[in-house]
């Protein structure tokens, strides 16, 4: 089975640690990077390649810098926070965007990830078909 290289965008250590957990917890997911605010991320970004973001929302970082043009890096955009992506403005489109809602469980961490290998799963069976 093919893990996935995902990285996690998050400034608060607790919910560092709990995706970390649930990450290592799963075969499907290969941790390949943290990074606590914008320019660590693109610094990991130019040194690791990865197909799944965890996102905060509220990291520190410079206005506009979460846009489509960064997003387009990732197969797969999961957007954790605690407030839900239909209350932010849109700062970026993505078309395999995901939710995981904080507080962040192992239940409601699971579901979500669950969604998206159903969802990659059948995304490369119907490539697989053409």
């Amino acid at each position: 089975m093919k893990a996935w290289d995902c990285i996690i965008v998050e400034d608060e250590p607790f919910a560092i640690s709990l995706l970390v957990k649930y990450i290592s917890e799963r075969d499907e997911l290969n941790l390949v990077g943290i990074a606590e605010e914008g320019n660590s991320l693109l610094t990991l970004l130019r040194e690791r390649n990865a197909e799944i973001i965890f996102l905060d929302m509220k990291f520190p970082a410079e206005p506009g810098f979460l846009n489509d043009t960064l997003m387009a890096n990732f197969l797969v955009v999961v957007v954790v926070s605690a407030i839900p992506w239909n209350m932010y403005d849109k700062v970026f489109k993505h078309p395999n965007l995901f939710e995981l809602p904080k507080p962040i469980s192992c239940r409601l961490f699971n579901r979500c990830l669950d969604s998206i290998v159903s969802h990659l799963r059948s995304k490369t069976m119907d490539t697989n078909d053409t």
